[in-house]
């Protein structure tokens, strides 16, 4: 008889941290929304290409792992029938060793982040190994998938070189890169495209030209604009604030104009 651990089990807080296993046939998508947890991507079968919010058409070949960040989209494109172990968690392992790699990359002043996948170490053939027994045998309690996440950290820590773990976790540490994250983050604070551009480091050629590869299919004042509006529309769904509160926030003259605006 399987069993779960029971509702009280202290390992449940995160009832979404695990390991799943997906596949697809060649030609056909795995996508992955952004969620509250980041996950490890092992590619166990198989080889891809995926797009994501900071990376376009980067090939994965098999036998790789590589980062999806949690505020991040992931799109996997099956070249071959693919198989992918993801593991998703809550807490990035050890406290002791994510605590020394940002220490060590706050020392590292000159260091560039470039997102990559990293070959397996021979480590995590027997570690999916074992993993496979335990997921085929259906086995469900949360404490042998925290156990199993423990274990790849200490692969990670043990078994790659400090640049390269420094380079895999990067965004665990705070750096967001996405660029439409940066656009996210500093829409509401500009007064118009030029200010954002430059709010977000770039100038407005570089800003347009970047967009086009993040965005092909809408120009950059389309889509602050289709973004402000899902912004207002949530306000007036789901919050009681007045309307000339509302008005005065988005920047309209008053509440005439802005109940026109939203009719």
């Amino acid at each position: 008889m399987r069993q779960s651990c029971p509702k009280s089990c202290p390992s449940l807080q995160h009832p979404e941290a695990g390991f799943y296993r997906k596949s697809c046939k060649a030609g056909e998508v795995i996508i992955m929304e952004r969620s509250h947890t980041s996950s490890i991507v092992f590619v166990t079968k198989g080889s891809c290409v995926m797009d994501s919010n900071e990376r376009m058409d980067y090939h994965v070949g098999e036998n790789h792992v590589l980062l999806c960040y949690q505020d991040y989209y992931y799109e996997f494109k099956a070249e071959t029938d693919l198989e992918l172990v993801i593991c998703y968690f809550a807490n990035p392992g050890a406290a002791c060793n994510m605590g020394a790699l940002s220490k060590q990359l706050r020392k590292k002043a000159d260091f560039q982040y470039e997102f990559k996948a990293l070959p397996f170490h021979e480590s995590f053939d027997e570690f999916l190994s074992l993993l496979d027994k335990y997921l085929d045998s259906d086995i469900r309690c949360s404490h042998m998938h925290h156990s199993m996440m423990e274990l790849v950290f200490i692969n990670f820590r043990f078994f790659y070189s400090q640049e390269e773990q420094l380079n895999f976790f990067y965004n665990l540490f705070g750096h967001t890169v996405s660029f439409i994250a940066l656009i996210e983050n500093n829409r509401s604070k500009a007064k118009n495209l030029k200010q954002l551009a430059e709010m977000c480091g770039y100038t407005i050629n570089q800003f347009n030209e970047i967009f086009r590869r993040h965005v092909p299919d809408k120009t950059p004042r389309e889509w602050i604009q289709d973004a402000r509006r899902v912004e207002i529309l949530n306000d007036i769904k789901y919050t009681d604030i007045r309307l000339y509160d509302l008005s005065e926030k988005y920047g309209f003259s008053g509440p005439g104009n802005f109940c026109a605006y939203c009719k």
